[in-house]
């Protein structure tokens, strides 16, 4: 345990916070009940990713082009973080906390069966418990319902403590919801097929659930009531693993309310096998989850493999109970699988349980037709029409990737619907997506009006830029309504400046937009900056501020560096940088040959020369000087002539091979002073 905590503090220092949206919301959540406010309604919750900004690639964006920035769990998700609040700790220290729990508890409930002695048992317990101790620093927040569903499942022997663990478990994520039937079931048979005591466990369950959310029913019932049951049905994106990609990726025209129906009637089928053949399937009881989960439309990988820690201490039951020895390494061996035995071995049983076989089959049946109705009756499947995606470019000249896209689109509403219609895309790459559940999100330039559209498709932030060369298929979409085609991204050679107008903020202040890093090498003590944190939407700048060391006389210098430029491009074709900027404090002065205080673009080439555009409002004209391996220019506008500056280099003989462009502060006094730059553009 010493070491855990160790590992904690480490961790800690160096990654003060977890940034999915799900512990985001429930930090937030638990910083607004604390001030007095209900996290239930959806307005209170508005600020929840200005509170602390999600990583791009663990967001839930909804069908209607927004993200989902409203609390959805039950109330001990939020309970559970009031101390983090509170303390000011990290928001994954209270997942760490009973990431550790859960460890402790299944460890010392293994060493009943001596589970623990046979080393590739233990191996998978460790296994599976720095998988759980590595989501929870990465910011899901599984591990409460897990947790608390462990301890259910290991105190079923008493119900009333039992129910009460399980009612705090759905009180933490409504997913453990699914294991109430066979839980309770278990318990049922395991007391002598008593009523009372499965009542008991319901009960005790209903309690500690209703008392972690009674502050916020009281607050606002409806509110409460509705955020917790739309969890399952609110408009998002389908994504995962499961066979639910087939509709999502547009492979097959399957409405989402299909999975929806599957994943019920997998639910009953289950359970009526559980309690036909509970003498065999007895411990179980954990697996049916998994299998429940796989054919429902989100299928996050947690969903699946959460259950594993429960398998784990259910099989080791199952061998205590049938009194079977673990086997070792050296007993395990590779042996063929006869299929014929299972199916002999099915239709034996279906045979014997005509019944039971015959309900089956009807839910089955039901299923099917409902599904197949669904599929057929969605009318709306060819509202928007995907005819075209052309002209894949590198406008913002990020290497190697496309950062706009013309899509040709048909849009043919229904009778009686509205003319115009928001349209949003997401790109699936045929390639894997490198953890990204979500694809790639990009907007359109403009809404749809009926008939034949022509948009400009941009990412929505860097970790959605697509690489050159890709096959993908892009997703048209609005609320449940989307088209799909499949295209392959070109290869392109254009670079000037890489990223030149900053449109991808990265929320890393060593590389804070794409392609450009910040040089604080000359920087005294005391110093501080702040770049504006865009949406990816339009044009983004910067504001740098210094605040030099009054005691002691250094030179305080800060660049906003970018490598990625190609001169000779930047030459031939003619194009000037704009842009607009201000500064406090003097602008650009020169004294006695030698700069003095500076705000404005410094161009070094080759690594030699440098070359200095600054910015000062009092001049009236552009004033230059000239130094060893230097040129100066001092300006009132904020414009960047590449020709000029390919010029200069010609007549100090000087080929560019290499160019680095800087945005730069360059102080000499000893008062504070900032440089703000913004609308850039060619």
């Amino acid at each position: 345990m010493l070491s855990i905590v160790q590992l904690f503090f480490v961790i800690s220092t160096l990654y003060p916070n977890a940034l999915t949206d799900e512990i985001i919301l429930q930090t937030y959540a638990a910083k607004i009940f604390l001030e007095g406010k209900d996290p239930y309604i959806k307005s209170n919750m508005l600020g929840a990713f200005s509170y602390i900004k999600p990583y791009s690639l663990y967001v839930t964006p909804g069908l209607n082009g927004k993200l989902v920035e409203i609390l959805l769990y039950p109330g001990m998700s939020v309970l559970a973080f009031l101390p983090v609040v509170y303390f000011h700790l990290p928001d994954y220290t209270t997942l760490f906390i009973f990431s550790a729990l859960n460890f402790l508890a299944v460890f010392l409930y293994l060493r009943k069966t001596h589970m623990e002695k046979i080393l590739p048992y233990f191996s998978l317990i460790i296994m599976l418990s720095v998988y759980t101790f590595g989501l929870s620093i990465g910011g899901s927040t599984d591990i409460l319902w897990i947790f608390f569903l462990v301890l259910a499942y290991i105190f079923r022997e008493k119900p009333w403590l039992s129910g009460l663990f399980y009612g705090l478990s759905i009180s933490s994520k409504q997913l453990a919801i699914v294991a109430f039937p066979f839980l309770i079931f278990m318990i049922f048979m395991e007391k002598g097929k008593s009523f009372k005591q499965s009542f008991v466990f319901f009960s005790l369950a209903a309690f500690s659930f209703l008392l972690t959310n009674l502050p916020f029913i009281i607050m606002q019932p409806y509110d409460w009531l509705r955020n917790i049951v739309e969890a399952e049905f609110q408009p998002v994106l389908g994504i995962g693993i499961g066979f639910s990609e087939l509709s999502f990726t547009g492979l097959f025209k399957i409405p989402s309310t299909v999975f929806t129906l599957i994943f019920l009637a997998t639910i009953i089928i289950t359970f009526l096998f559980y309690v036909r053949f509970y003498s065999k399937l007895k411990y179980a009881l954990f697996i049916f989850p998994m299998l429940m989960f796989l054919v429902n439309y989100r299928v996050l990988l947690g969903y699946i493999v959460d259950w594993s820690l429960l398998i784990v201490i259910s099989f080791a039951d199952y061998l205590r109970e049938e009194n079977i020895k673990p086997p070792t390494l050296s007993d395990i061996r590779a042996k063929p699988l006869n299929t014929g035995i299972y199916i002999t071995g099915i239709r034996k049983y279906l045979q014997k349980n005509i019944t039971f076989a015959v309900i089956v089959i009807i839910i089955i049946s039901l299923t099917t037709a409902g599904s197949i109705y669904l599929s057929y009756n969605d009318n709306d499947s060819n509202i928007y029409h995907i005819n075209a995606v052309e002209n894949m470019s590198d406008q913002q000249c990020i290497p190697g990737y496309i950062t706009s896209m013309n899509i040709s689109i048909t849009y043919q509403p229904a009778l009686g619907s509205n003319l115009t219609s928001p349209i949003y895309f997401r790109i699936i790459p045929s390639t894997a997506t490198e953890g990204n559940y979500n694809g790639m999100l990009w907007y359109a330039s403009s809404s749809l009006h009926v008939g034949q559209n022509y948009v400009t498709a941009y990412p929505e932030s860097y970790a959605y830029l697509l690489k050159q060369g890709t096959t993908f298929r892009i997703q048209a979409y609005y609320n449940f309504l989307s088209d799909y085609i499949t295209v392959k991204a070109p290869k392109i050679n254009r670079i000037g400046i890489a990223n030149y107008n900053l449109q991808y903020p990265t929320n890393n202040l060593k590389s804070p937009f794409l392609c450009w890093g910040v040089d604080t090498s000359q920087i005294s003590n005391r110093f501080n900056y702040h770049l504006n944190n865009g949406n990816g939407k339009s044009g983004n700048g910067f504001t740098i501020s210094l605040s030099p060391d009054h005691n002691i006389s250094k030179i305080n210098c800060i660049r906003l560096s970018n490598s990625a430029v190609n001169l000779s491009y930047l030459k031939n074709s003619g194009d000037n940088l704009n842009f607009n900027y201000s500064y406090s404090g003097n602008g650009t002065s020169v004294t006695n040959d030698k700069i003095k205080n500076f705000v404005g673009v410094e161009m070094t080439i080759n690594g030699i020369y440098d070359i200095y555009i600054g910015m000062n409002r009092t001049v009236s004209g552009n004033t230059y000087y000239s130094g060893i391996n230097q040129y100066i220019f001092i300006q009132r506008y904020g414009n960047i002539n590449f020709t000029r500056i390919y010029a200069i280099s010609n007549m100090f003989h000087i080929v560019p091979v290499t160019t680095v462009f800087n945005y730069e502060l360059y102080t000499n006094g000893t008062s504070a002073q900032n440089f703000s730059v913004s609308n850039i553009r060619f």
